[in-house]
């Protein structure tokens, strides 16, 4: 009986195989298709002249009907609209314009004959990346259009946007660019002319058929964002994309209150119930002393390492603390290859650049913040901003004479004057030397249950000196995370990143072998999950590393 049932249930089998495998058939069919129809439609039309009163008209038809201004173009006050058609009639129109308002974006707008005139569709279609953005110098060397965009007054990039594909290639500016034109030169080649450091600058972008390039220094081309992470972790993000943050973080959270709660059990019968007497590697006591948890000597090292326990109610968990000497040491600043996400499309190296690795005086790198799919935090680095200062957030900065700051923008840190680099994350977590009064609401400090999930958390300060501590650990909440920082003696402090994946503090040590010269990692915490090569290599995050200054430029903090 059974081995007549048997082929009843493998061709059951096979044929949910067999429907899986037409399914899959019929998607790529239909890809195929659409791909093959989109590439028709857009090689269909090519660009149509238009006279000097047919661009007026639709200027002032844009402007009566839209309220779209249309921006004068680079080339003898002529106004920036292209058109695309067929049989020399418009079908579509590009448009550098604006809004009243708002700053001037790439536009695509459909258009269709009446036999009166044009007609012109709303709303268009926007190819700028964001509010803040500003795009202008809008030229056409088809199927390419290029533009150059800058965000909230910086310039940083120039734009190629293949129309055919719809494919963006970026090229960011190297260096500070106060003014930058683009002119045709011929159908294989731009003209950009630029005023970099007050200085005229002429190069070139060129146009091939493996895509568009440029030799000049001046430009460098954005690559994809390499990405490191694990597979785990990228299927996390995927799920949070469909699921949403908060119910991935509900999940997260049950099983990180189950673990607190049996290493709570756990500990309680190990020890029998009786707390010991802890103190951190430093000597001084556990948080909740008078005694400060690192020694505050005028002459102390570049680095100082020490830990303390925060949570009286859990004596397990422990913070490690580096107490960080300003006077001797530079602070450097680093966007990863996809946070902190820019609008114009810019993104960093994500690594120590090889150049400084070689010169071994590299002696730690440590986490930022959060992602920017997380909040709009105020983000800058070698004077290019990715995302503007937001009022009322804790922010760390660099100055260029090497000086740094820990303060509330708008109150303790009013400008970026002189400043090279800032980030951005939540609200202060210590302020005038106190906790902030809303430490234990759940909103302020990032997602989790009631905020009384304990996770490995990061956050960083600054004492009267005038010196920085990082601090991190597992188990933590906002407020042992605070508590720990207080307990080091900052009178201002800010959560960086948290969950085990993303927080990380690395120790350097120069080497030399058989290949030169090498840097040697130890963690801060053996726990800590990433490499210790983490930022020697692309990492998608940004981070703070930290070099020894010349002896003849060491300071007083």
């Amino acid at each position: 009986m059974n081995n007549r049932r048997m082929p009843k249930k493998n061709s059951r089998k096979d044929l949910h195989k067999l429907e899986q495998l037409i399914i899959l058939m019929a998607v790529v069919l239909v890809a195929v298709l659409v791909s093959i129809w989109r590439s028709r439609t857009n090689n269909s039309l090519s660009p149509v002249n238009l006279s000097a009163n047919t661009t007026g008209q639709v200027a002032r038809l844009l402007e009566h009907s839209g309220q779209y201004q249309v921006l004068s173009g680079p080339t003898n006050g002529t106004l920036s609209i292209y058109a695309l058609g067929d049989a020399g009639k418009m079908r579509e129109i590009l448009v550098d314009a604006h809004k009243s308002g708002y700053p001037y974006h790439i536009y695509k707008f459909k258009t269709a004959d009446t036999g009166q005139g044009y007609a012109i569709d709303l709303p268009p279609k926007s190819l700028s990346s964001g509010s803040r953005v500003n795009d202008t110098g809008l030229i056409m060397q088809y199927p390419d259009i290029f533009y150059v965009s800058s965000f909230d007054g910086q310039l940083q990039s120039i734009n190629a946007y293949d129309l055919n594909n719809n494919k963006r290639t970026v090229f960011a500016f190297n260096g500070m660019v106060k003014k930058a034109n683009l002119v045709p030169a011929n159908k294989n080649q731009v003209k950009v002319q630029l005023v970099e450091n007050n200085q005229n600058v002429e190069t070139s972008l060129n146009i091939g058929k493996n895509g568009i390039s440029s030799s000049s220094p001046t430009l460098k081309l954005m690559h994809s964002p390499a990405d490191n992470t694990s597979a785990f972790i990228r299927l996390v993000e995927g799920v949070k994309k469909i699921m949403g943050n908060g119910t991935v973080a509900f999940l997260e959270n049950t099983w990180y209150q189950s673990k607190d709660t049996f290493k709570s059990l756990l500990y309680s019968v190990n020890s029998g119930g009786q707390r010991p007497g802890l103190t951190n590697s430093g000597g001084a006591q556990a948080a909740g002393t008078s005694k400060p948890a690192l020694p505050a000597a005028v002459n102390s090292p570049p680095l100082e390492k020490s830990i303390t326990f925060p949570d009286p109610s859990r004596p397990y968990v422990k913070a490690s603390l580096v107490k960080i000497n300003p006077a001797l040491v530079n602070f450097h600043l680093v966007a990863g290859t996809k946070d902190p996400v820019s609008v114009t499309g810019i993104h960093g190296s994500g690594m120590i650049p090889l150049s400084v690795q070689r010169q071994g005086n590299v002696i730690a790198a440590f986490n930022a913040g959060f992602q920017s799919r997380d909040g709009i935090y105020g983000f800058m680095t070698e004077q290019r901003v990715y995302q503007s200062p937001v009022p009322g957030l804790a922010t760390f900065c660099i100055y260029g004479d090497g000086k740094v700051d820990i303060g509330s923008w708008g109150n303790e840190i009013k400008s970026d004057a002189g400043m090279v680099a800032l980030r951005q994350n939540l609200h202060l977590l210590i302020d005038h030397g106190k906790l902030n009064p809303l430490i234990n609401d759940q909103a302020k400090w990032g997602i989790t249950v009631n905020n009384a999930v304990r996770v490995w958390r990061s956050g960083i300060g600054i004492d009267k000196q005038g010196r920085i501590i990082y601090a991190a650990g597992d188990s933590l909440t906002a407020e042992t995370l605070a508590r720990a920082l207080l307990s080091a003696g900052c009178v201002r402090a800010m959560e960086l990143d948290i969950n085990s994946y993303w927080v990380t503090f690395n120790f350097f040590q120069r080497t030399v072998g058989n290949h030169g010269v090498k840097l040697e990692g130890t963690k801060l915490d053996p726990s800590m999950r990433r490499s210790v090569a983490r930022y020697l290599t692309p990492d998608t995050r940004d981070f703070f590393y930290l070099t020894l200054k010349p002896l003849n430029n060491q300071t007083t903090p």
